[in-house]
């Protein structure tokens, strides 16, 4: 261990001046990590931080190497380096050398270094897995700690996740920032809810301070003793960097550190890689540091950062669940051999997805133009997620039965457990002019149907319907009348169905929910949206100050009310209440359903208004000083407000039990995470929040200002949680069932498909993908109950071999396979990774297609000696070369590009081109962009013209609500002071990017976080018919093309992407002037 702790540190040249590594029970030794500290986004964008900031992190480090061989600099965030890879080639080189050297250590494993409040736990995995794979890819190092300095605030689940991961330690400094527990340790042991801990550092001093005082002076030589007097081990860890713009730590203080290093005083200091003392301790050493458990939140902090800037929160959950959702129906496709794995796709999105939950991005706290950058990398990578997962389910139904009475509907289920629930999907357009629809399901059961207005304005159709675990079934869909339903009903104030009845007051506030089957009553007041008084003294977007927590509410959302019923059938009863009040405008929409155990809420909120957050009052009428509430990996139980904890963070649910443990309800929070609870009887979910401000960050009384829709949830039930399956309520409440529109066809697969599943409710599937090195799948479990579990894991064909893994797919040992399946067992909130080979139960026909010769007669790509040789929009401008393959998967095709090299045509401007197709071509598939604005282009086969909406090369695919400010904001500013002028609406660009890249050439330069597209769109071929000709609109650029006569588009989604977006004329008066 000596000589290993010896050449990770040090150079030869400084390890020289030591006899011998410290022997950590006597040696005080102080474990120095040299750092730089990059706010990715912040109060500044994306173009400074590559233009600017990237560029001095790696000057300012490379000199100090230069200049001393025994420097060893620590930089996390893989996400950086992959920018730095695309935007400094020359220098990604040079930084490879130094990482060779042992000079430059890529630490922590994170693609970012992320908010870890918000994000699910798959998503905190994903940071880690990313990270590493590419750290691994491209630079041959893993590191075995998690380094975070800066966020605000950590789960009780970090320490499960981070050994579930493979990693030995943690190391923050932020709970000097008025930690709610204050700081356990020093250097100690974090437990996790399943038992399973790190060594964690969580004072390891402010990463851009100026080290000045003697590394082996007094201070030190007193904190080194208390730590072994507290643990037997005399060791502590120390930041020593800069920030938050990058950089290299200051010279004073690598002045000090030389000192020190070289010293032979009372403090042995040893400076290396970031993981170096968490590698050092042992096992045994472990086991007897002092302990902690529990979550290490910030008092202010980790408040309001649970719910500034709302749609980012709402997006980032939206992509959690889009990209399971596409990884599961992938996996399926690719294990029938219906089509490839989309990994390149998944990868790239999942890595604009996780670079946005960066720790000032995702809690809210940037300046708005990152939000405009953020916005729309969330929407590229929901896209492409959407992508992956049209071509997976298309790919699946191909071997599914699809020959059923009027129009095929697949309905895809991707959570882990066969479910009963109501499917909601658009009108099929062959029967958008029926009177009434009824859906069958694959036996040819009627089942109870309505037609309904969905919230884009369109017809929509619901039904409910049983889909296995993982899995997909065939449902009809025909013009008749559908079943009568008997359980429903619905009059002015009071919906009703088997489980519940719901009253509403006059004033348009919630006056009662009682559960028929328990016989009890959910609520001991009004459930009203109040509004409560919010400016905090500092730190407005982040904080939440228990001064005004200690106010009641300044005002409650009020009347007149306008209450109507707007659905009244024998799936879904609803009535819809409408207000306005201090400014903004309120529609609550509660439901229930057939055969529901939940009521829902659905908000449509257009948020005008100030110095407030807005929190929906739930008075419960069940009583405990404890709450439950949701960390994904584990739950925690929390009191009452006080002044240390008055606003606290949960995932999906929480939920109140009374204390005689015979009933409780439920609280389903959706993508909202902030709350609190007054007293032992009432939980408040905090929905939004414009805080009042100060003389900084002045901008921020106006955040959040537009339109926001979310959807929350209240659930009865006996007993604790545990028998409600809160879990499994939140997941079916945020996870619709899919609903495709199909062929009619046979398919080996029958009516129904499911890919894998688990004996019992307990345990969770939670992820399902592709191993990263392509060789089996990935299944990951995650136990729900706090409690021990037997269950058997079973997939759609016999498992021919099995692993452990840990969360970064490392091999842990062998799993016994009996009888085609797994037998597992878990202990309370275990997670476990496995590794699978599976035997197809069927094997479909691969897309079959041909890459297209095109006549290309336009430059479109340009490398970086020639950027000003393009063409593709006027003289000047064109795509990266350097940033395209040979070849781009999409829609389970493969196009082929054209050639890269200096001053070649790799592009085709339409003008009627005529392009050959092979005999039996029944789909051709393009990659396309225009010039300009976008474009209407027609592309004719034979008889038949397709019509196709041809997205804009470069500029935003889509934008929340965003704010114009009056004259020009600084590239850098710690506050806008410009007057507001209005708030432009949100919007999405049509289209299905299949390439994309962070910049684009235009006029001899790169155009940083200038992005450009190449969209995939395909065009039907009628039987017969060989050619293909292009628009007659040179704006049209086709970039490849590919005939296919077998391929995956055979399953259209009937659910609208993003209906959020969607903005009226009443949003546009609203807020076109402040």
């Amino acid at each position: 261990m000596r000589r290993t702790l010896l050449a990770a540190s040090l150079t030869t040249s400084l390890a020289s001046l030591l006899a011998a590594a410290p022997d950590l029970e006597k040696d005080r030794t102080l474990f120095v990590a040299n750092y730089s500290h990059l706010d990715t986004q912040w109060r500044w964008a994306y173009p400074l931080v590559v233009k600017e900031m990237l560029r001095n992190t790696l000057y300012d480090n490379f000199r100090i190497m230069e200049e001393h061989p025994e420097y060893v600099f620590n930089w996390s965030g893989a996400g950086r380096y992959q920018l730095i890879k695309e935007y400094y080639p020359a220098e990604y080189a040079r930084l490879k050398a130094y990482v060779a050297k042992g000079q430059w250590w890529p630490s922590s494993n994170a693609w970012e270094e992320s908010d870890v409040n918000v994000p699910a736990s798959e998503s905190v995995i994903r940071q880690l897995l990313v990270g590493h794979s590419f750290f691994k890819r491209e630079f041959g190092t893993e590191s075995s700690d998690f380094m975070l300095p800066d966020c605000f605030g950590f789960p009780a689940s970090l320490p499960s996740i981070l050994a579930h991961c493979g990693l030995k330690g943690f190391s923050t400094q932020k709970l000097t920032w008025h930690s709610a527990n204050g700081i356990p340790f020093n250097v100690g042991r974090w437990e996790g809810p399943d038992g399973n801990s790190v060594v964690a550092a969580l004072n390891a001093g402010t990463y851009d301070a100026h080290l000045t005082a003697p590394l082996d002076g007094e201070a030190w030589v007193k904190r080194l003793d208390a730590n072994g007097a507290a643990s037997g081990l005399k060791v502590d860890y120390l930041y020593n960097g800069n920030g938050d713009e990058g950089g290299s730590p200051f010279p004073d203080s690598l002045a000090t550190l030389w000192a020190g290093l070289r010293a032979k005083g009372p403090v042995k200091v040893l400076a290396g890689r970031a993981d170096l003392m968490f590698d050092a301790i042992t096992p045994a050493q472990k086991a007897k540091l002092p302990g902690y458990r529990g979550d290490l939140l910030l008092i202010e902090h980790s408040a309001g950062s649970l719910t500034s800037q709302a749609f980012m929160k709402h997006l980032n959950r939206r992509n959690e669940l889009l990209a399971d959702a596409a990884e599961k129906a992938s996996t399926a496709a690719h294990l029938l051999g219906a089509a490839p794995y989309p990994a390149a796709t998944l990868e790239k999105a999942w890595g604009l997805m996780l670079r946005n939950e960066f720790h000032d991005i995702l809690p809210g706290t940037c300046l708005p133009r990152s939000y405009e950058y953020a916005w729309n990398d969330e929407l590229l990578a929901a896209k492409a997620f959407q992508g992956s997962l049209e071509d997976g389910v298309a790919a699946v139904t191909r071997g599914l039965d699809t020959r059923v009475a009027g129009t095929p509907v697949v309905v895809f289920n991707p959570l882990g457990i066969a479910r009963e629930d109501v499917v909601d999907a658009l009108v099929p357009e062959a029967l958008a002019k029926a009177g009434s629809l009824v859906a069958t399901d694959g036996a040819g059961r009627r089942l109870p149907t309505q037609l309904t207005v969905g919230p884009d304005g369109r017809a929509h159709v619901i039904f409910r319907a049983q889909v296995p675990s993982v899995g997909f079934a065939v449902f009809g869909l025909q013009a008749g009348p559908a079943p009568a339903g008997r359980e429903l009903s619905v009059s002015a104030r009071v919906l009703e169905n088997a489980r519940y009845r719901v009253t509403l007051l006059d004033s348009g506030d919630l006056g009662g929910i009682y559960d028929k089957a328990a016989r009890r009553e959910l609520l001991s007041g009004p459930g009203r949206l109040a509004f409560q008084h919010e400016k905090p003294s500092r730190w407005p977007a982040w904080n939440m100050d228990w001064t005004d927590r200690q106010k009641p509410a300044r005002a409650f959302v009020s009347g007149p009310a306008r209450i109507e019923i707007v659905e009244d059938g024998p799936v879904r009863v609803s009535l819809r209440v409408e207000r306005e009040s201090e400014g903004s405008r309120f529609q609550q929409t509660y439901s229930l359903t057939q055969g529901g155990d939940r009521v829902e809420v659905a908000n449509l909120v257009d948020w005008k208004s100030s110095e407030s957050s807005l929190k929906a009052d739930l008075p419960l009428a069940v009583s405990n000083p404890q709450a439950t509430y949701n960390w994904d990996l584990g739950t925690v139980s929390r009191g009452n407000n006080e002044p240390r904890k008055f606003e606290v963070p949960t995932h999906g649910w929480m939920d109140l039990t009374d204390t005689k443990g015979d009933y409780g309800v439920t609280v389903l929070t959706g993508a909202k995470y902030g709350s609190d609870k007054p007293d032992d009887h009432t939980l408040r979910l905090t929905l939004l929040y414009t805080p009042g401000v100060g003389k900084d960050y002045r901008e921020q009384r106006w955040q959040d200002w537009g339109r926001h829709v979310f959807t929350y949830g209240i659930a009865g039930h006996r007993g604790d949680w545990r028998k409600a399956g809160s879990p499994w309520l939140a997941q079916r409440q945020d996870r619709p069932l899919e609903a495709f529109q199909a062929e009619a066809h046979a398919g080996p697969l029958g009516r129904t498909f499911s890919l894998l599943q688990v004996s019992g409710a307990q345990v969770a599937i939670q992820a399902v993908k592709r191993a990263e090195d392509g060789e089996g799948i990935v299944v990951r479990l995650q136990e729900l109950d706090g409690a021990a579990a037997k269950v058997a894991l079973k997939a759609a064909g016999p498992v021919r071999g099995a692993r452990e893994l840990d969360g970064l797919e490392r091999p842990l040992g062998a799993v016994a396979v009996k009888d085609g399946g797994l037998q597992l067992a878990f202990g309370p909130y275990q997670l476990r990774t496995l590794g699978l080979r599976l035997e197809a139960p069927a094997a479909l026909a691969a897309p079959a297609s041909t890459p297209l010769d095109l006549p290309f007669n336009l430059q479109a790509f340009t490398d970086d000696g020639h950027r000003d040789d393009g063409a593709m929009d006027g003289a000047f401008t064109g795509y990266p070369a350097e940033m395209i393959e040979d070849t781009v998967q999409a829609a389970g095709v493969t196009f082929r590009m054209g050639p890269r090299a200096p001053r070649s045509l790799n592009a085709v401007a339409s003008d009627g081109q005529v392009l050959a197709l092979p005999a039996g071509t029944r789909r051709v598939h393009l990659l396309v962009a225009a010039s300009g604005t976008g474009a209407r282009a027609v592309f004719t086969a034979g008889p038949a013209a397709t019509t196709v909406q041809v997205p804009a090369w470069t500029g935003y695919l889509g934008s929340w609500d965003n704010r114009v400010f009056d004259g020009e904001v600084s590239e850098k500013t710690y506050s806008v002071d410009n007057p507001l002028l209005r708030v432009d609406p949100a919007f999405l660009a049509p289209g299905r990017p299949a390439w994309w890249a962070s910049h684009l050439h235009a006029k001899g330069e790169d155009r940083v976080y200038e992005y450009s597209y190449m969209f995939a769109t395909a065009v039907e071929i009628p039987e017969g018919v060989t050619t293909l000709t292009l628009p007659r609109d040179r704006n049209v650029k086709v970039f490849a093309a590919t005939a296919a006569s077998v391929d995956n588009t055979g399953a259209a989604p009937l659910r609208p992407f993003f209906p959020e977006l969607l903005r009226d004329a009443a949003f546009r008066a609203r807020f076109s002037r402040p």
